[in-house]
């Protein structure tokens, strides 16, 4: 059987093209000891990049009664490889039935999604990103009764965003613990705490809508600073 590597290899990309990061494989086999418990396996992965995660967990559960994937990026990062990639893999390898790809803006697609949708959800994107997708997750009601959802690099880059996420999950009424396994930390979210009352969700959406706004807006400035500075030839 072709694996991964060989197969962007063959499509001549360059090793920088793919990386696939040092949480892999711990990240695909917590996601799977998850499954393990769930009645369903409809998984939404936001952040697929180049498959590290995606192509491990399809495979092994393709079968399962009630199985579906979906998986969401805007190929922001270098390492993020053309979606139509890992789903030839896929193909190749016999998968194709209940798995979509999407390429586009993560969370205009959560709010296009209907209330339990997804057994197991994975955040691994932008990190400013995490609180306003998982919010949406939340409030949504998004996940099943016995899903979880899991956020990468907690215990590193996305401490400061994991900090906004808790209370997220507090006013919601989900429980969060640490996996320290898997490199860079995963949280892993389930439902089973008592939610906030109404104004606190209110509050807590609104410090998360503002401050991804807010730095949003710094994105689009320093953006725009830039393309100035290289249209007076500076950098």
């Amino acid at each position: 059987m072709m694996t991964l590597e060989e197969y962007y290899t063959r499509l001549g990309l360059p090793r920088e093209a793919w990386h696939i990061g040092p949480e892999h494989p711990a990240l695909e086999q917590l996601a799977l000891r998850l499954l393990t418990s769930m009645r369903s396996a409809r998984i939404l992965e936001i952040g697929v990049q180049a498959g590290g995660f995606a192509v491990p967990v399809i495979t092994a559960a393709a079968d399962r009664p009630r199985f579906s994937y979906v998986g969401v990026d805007n190929l922001a990062y270098s390492n993020a490889v053309p979606l139509a990639h890992v789903a030839g893999y896929l193909e190749a390898q016999g998968v194709s039935g209940g798995v979509r790809f999407v390429e586009g803006d993560s969370t205009a697609m959560l709010r296009e999604a209907a209330p339990d949708s997804f057994d197991l959800i994975l955040l691994d994107h932008y990190k400013p990103k995490y609180p306003v997708d998982l919010h949406s997750v939340c409030a949504r009601g998004l996940l099943s009764a016995d899903g979880a959802i899991v956020l990468h690099d907690v215990l590193a880059h996305a401490a400061p965003e994991w900090a906004v996420c808790r209370t997220v999950c507090e006013a919601f009424g989900y429980r969060a613990e640490i996996d320290a396994g898997v490199p860079g930390g995963a949280a892993i979210v389930r439902r089973g705490a008592a939610a906030g009352s109404r104004s606190q969700q209110a509050i807590v959406g609104v410090r998360v809508w503002v401050g991804w706004n807010a730095h949003a807006a710094r994105l689009r400035a320093r953006r725009a600073a830039g393309r100035l500075l290289r249209g007076m030839g500076v950098r």
